[in-house]
């Protein structure tokens, strides 16, 4: 990345979670330093864990030692202090804190130690849905509470929800600021890609491959995508088509198979767990697919899907219609129905042309919306005010 400039005030990053949890939220912490060194300069960067005892997250440069030990789950006082005092000691007038909503108690102290301009940002819905009076009763408690600068959500979806749905924000207090992308990490497949995928894996070479990345929920409609593999498979007798689920945990497989004994389907589904090679792997991938029962809201598997050249197969449920330009990067379905997917991964099977052209336009909607940089950029200017 590189650096513009920046204030001789501080800027301090506060993380909802311990420091060194995972590539997810590990890019989403070299993009936070980033954007807080366009403001404040590298040197004016502080970060703040609920827990440091994990040690320095290997996201932020090597040597970095502003840190600072916050929770921002717990409301203690002596922790409000500690937070205002250490405002004050470094110069730090911005904060970028993960999920701090009205009347959050970290609010009052952030003010309290010096802090002019506080953005929240929100990764999931702030609230739960109200309508009528309880929503009218909601935003006349908002009002009254002391309130970030600035909501900085993922998606249209979610800033809606936080507008009109459970907590009544101000319109004009929100934005929408996409999540980025390493679109060098993420690719479509090139001269440079692995020739086939791992051996481990056991993926027969003339399959192609329908990939999913993600929790396994139930929510997340894993069931419905081994119902469509069922229905390929064993209704319509496919052999040319492959799916591949990572991100299981310990035990979760062997639950989800078992729908599966007895078919033939069973041989053309695996699931892979957590990996480090998921961009080889979704370059080698035929389509992506993410079939949500539940609440998503924009999730960052839908737009590495996008940037490696995939074609997005989507429920079309909140944030996920925002993943994709139906018809023109991947096609949307009605959450839950196998049978709708089933019919085109199909499709995408028996018309490679179509797959290629979807795939093309998907990856230059990754190239215009999730760069890196340009997420950056625009927290760099929501910090600025």
């Amino acid at each position: 990345m590189i650096y513009t400039g920046g204030s001789a005030l501080g800027t301090i990053v506060m993380m909802h979670f311990p420091s060194d949890t995972g590539f997810a939220l590990g890019a989403l912490e070299k993009i936070f330093h980033a954007a807080a060194c366009e403001v404040s300069g590298p040197d004016g960067v502080h970060f703040s864990y609920p827990r440091l005892a994990e040690g320095r997250a290997p996201s932020l440069p090597p040597g970095f030692d502003r840190l600072l030990e916050h929770d921002l789950r717990r409301s203690r006082s002596h922790q409000g202090r500690q937070l205002s005092d250490y405002l004050k000691a470094n110069g730090i007038e911005r904060a970028l804190a993960f999920d701090v909503g009205p009347g959050h108690p970290s609010l009052h102290a952030l003010r309290r130690g010096g802090a002019s301009r506080v953005v929240s940002y929100f990764g999931a819905p702030l609230g739960t849905p109200r309508r009528g009076l309880s929503l009218l009763l909601r935003r006349l408690r908002t009002a009254l509470q002391e309130q970030p600068d600035l909501y900085v959500f993922e998606s249209l979806a979610m800033q809606e929800s936080a507008i009109k749905g459970g907590r009544g924000i101000p319109a004009s207090k929100t934005t929408i600021i996409r999540t980025g992308l390493d679109l060098d990490r993420f690719r479509p497949r090139d001269e440079n890609s692995p020739d086939s995928l791992p051996a481990d894996l056991g993926i027969p070479a003339d399959r192609k491959v329908v990939f999913y990345a993600g929790h396994t929920t139930p929510r997340k409609g894993i069931d419905t995508i081994l119902d469509s593999a069922a229905d390929l498979v064993d209704q319509r007798g496919r052999r040319d088509v492959h799916f591949l689920l990572c991100g299981d945990r310990k035990g979760e497989a062997e639950e989800y198979l078992a729908r599966l004994d007895g078919t033939r389907a069973r041989a053309h589904v695996t699931f892979g767990g957590y990996r480090d090679d998921i961009p080889d792997l979704m370059a080698a991938s035929y389509c992506g697919v993410i079939a949500s029962t539940g609440w998503d809201s924009f999730p960052r598997s839908a737009m590495e899907m996008s940037a490696s050249g995939l074609p997005l197969l989507a429920s079309a449920l909140q944030g996920l219609v925002e993943t994709v330009d139906h018809g023109r990067t991947g096609y949307l379905f009605e959450p839950g129905d196998s049978t709708a997917l089933a019919d085109l991964i199909a499709d995408l099977l028996d018309q490679p042309a179509e797959r290629d052209r979807l795939g093309a336009a998907s990856r230059l909607l990754a190239e215009k919306q999730y760069s890196e940089q340009r997420q950056v950029e625009e927290l760099a200017e929501a910090l600025r005010g």
